[in-house]
């Protein structure tokens, strides 16, 4: 049995595909350095940013949702999320001074919205030292009832 050959441009090809996933995976490998400013705010104190999650339809607080703080800005860290109780409440350690809106997840699905209850476009500024309660937030259901994202 004969092997085939590969044609000379096909395996230069080869290698230099090679190289370059070799060069990108080495570049993915290693998150960028965060700047300054972030650095800065992950160290200050956090400021408590609290509300209640409500369904767009009812108004009936809605127990379960995932909140996390969006941060407006390249320079503002990821907070942890908090997951509403049976009353809808939540609330969030969010870095200061920084700018945020929120991100819903239900289940394994987050979706943001064009529609102006989006939490996408509820913005806080928070300030050190300057607590933030009565935020409420609408799930807006049915743009979370579509087909199932694959696993």
């Amino acid at each position: 049995m004969r092997s085939a050959r590969i044609p000379p441009r096909w395996t230069l090809s080869a290698r230099l595909a090679a190289a370059i996933l070799a060069a990108l995976t080495a570049a993915c490998a290693a998150a960028p350095k965060p700047s300054p400013q972030i650095l800065a705010l992950r160290r200050a104190p956090k400021v408590r940013v609290s509300g209640i999650v409500v369904d767009a339809e009812t108004g009936r607080p809605v127990a379960g949702i995932e909140v996390t703080g969006l941060p407006r800005g390249k320079d503002y860290p990821w907070c942890p999320p908090d997951t509403t109780g049976r009353d809808g409440r939540f609330s969030l350690e969010l870095a200061a001074p920084a700018e945020y809106s929120f991100l819903l997840r239900l289940g394994k699905i987050s979706v943001l919205t064009p529609s102006r209850d989006d939490p996408g476009y509820v913005d806080v500024t928070t300030e050190p030292g300057h607590p933030i309660d009565g935020i409420r937030l609408k799930l807006i259901r049915e743009a979370f009832a579509g087909p199932a994202p694959p696993e």
